[in-house]
């Protein structure tokens, strides 16, 4: 793992606690190995060997645990980017529904005068369509406020 991460600059960047804990594994195996040598050739005795390995250990598992961490808060950023996306282009698909509907209001009675008998006026849908513009627009325009969010 150590070594793809290594070629890796772009995972490295975004991801340096992943990097620090593949960094850790790696000096955990050679420390480890290098205090078991040290004790086989009588350099530190049992006890030290025993403070130095457990030492080494926890700082491992520590750095694991966080790249753990760091990898999780990453892979969930991205999904909640990809579900923002998602839901901007369903915004801007619903406010040019909602601004194609209100264009086609204004359009479709600019032929007719006055009020029409039993029907709206000419008016009151021309208000309607430029409402719907207008709200059209707002949607369109308007970014999400994050305390409407969840």
């Amino acid at each position: 793992m150590y070594d793809i991460l290594a070629q890796n600059e772009i995972a490295q960047e975004k991801i340096p606690e992943l990097t620090k804990a593949t960094e850790s594994m790696k000096m955990y195996g050679f420390l480890d190995v290098a205090l078991k040598n040290f004790k086989a050739h009588g350099v530190i005795d049992d006890k030290r060997y025993k403070e130095l390995s457990k030492s080494v250990y926890e700082t491992a598992v520590t750095r694991t645990k966080k790249g753990i961490k760091g990898l999780e808060d990453h892979i969930l950023k991205e999904k909640q980017e990809l579900e923002m996306e998602e839901k901007e282009t369903g915004k801007k698909v619903a406010a040019a529904i909602i601004g194609f509907i209100g264009t086609f209001l204004i359009l479709s009675n600019l032929s007719m005068t006055g009020a029409v008998i039993g029907g709206d006026s000419t008016i009151t849908t021309g208000i309607i369509g430029i409402f719907m513009i207008f709200f059209a627009l707002l949607i369109y325009l308007r970014p999400l406020k994050k305390s409407f969010k969840k």
